[in-house]
């Protein structure tokens, strides 16, 4: 018995060809509609988390505007991560910061063009021996006052005393002093 080789030019290509061939499969419904029941239930907790994490967001900024508007001002560029929010009015260069704390919130204002500069402040401990990390306890964006009588202005932005972990906070960090020293 000789046995045919399929050569490339033998197999049929293309969608057409698919749909015909899965619309002449004969399909059990009841398997199918368990399939996408267990996809659905599978798929809901990572929507939940992201409607969680939206309405988050929109209290944070609503939060956020209101401080703004107790100065007469409005936020023109904004930023979240967890649970901080800063925005950035840019006509009247005022920067303000709402921090959701675990005892408090906190509502911040810095008017910039008192300000000479931004930086990122990193103060942590090093770690000693072969298998150590360097770990950073607070992180806040640091205002130096054009003033050098005034003193320094600081947005918290990260304390490791609250219990929660470091995620996304020192880039966000980055980030705004970079936008903030492009405004002064």
């Amino acid at each position: 018995m000789m046995r045919r080789l399929l050569r490339y030019r033998d197999v049929p290509i293309g969608l057409s060809h698919f749909l015909e061939n899965v619309l002449k499969m004969e399909m059990n419904w009841g398997t199918a509609i368990i399939g996408i029941f267990a996809l659905a239930l599978c798929a809901l907790p990572f929507i939940l988390d992201r409607f969680s994490r939206s309405r988050k967001e929109k209290q944070l900024l609503g939060m956020l505007q209101g401080a703004a508007h107790q100065h007469d001002c409005k936020v023109d560029i904004h930023g979240t991560c967890g649970r901080i929010a800063l925005g950035l009015d840019e006509g009247k260069k005022a920067l303000f910061c709402y921090a959701q704390r675990a005892d408090r919130d906190i509502a911040e204002y810095v008017d910039l063009t008192q300000m000479r500069s931004c930086r990122t402040v990193k103060v942590g401990r090093s770690g000693h021996g072969q298998h150590s990390d360097a770990s950073i306890e607070q992180l806040a964006l640091c205002f130096a006052p054009k003033d050098t009588n005034a003193k320094e202005k600081r947005f918290e932005l990260y304390y490791a005393g609250t219990g929660t972990y470091l995620t996304d906070e020192l880039e966000f960090a980055d980030k705004w002093t970079k936008l903030i020293n492009e405004r002064l």
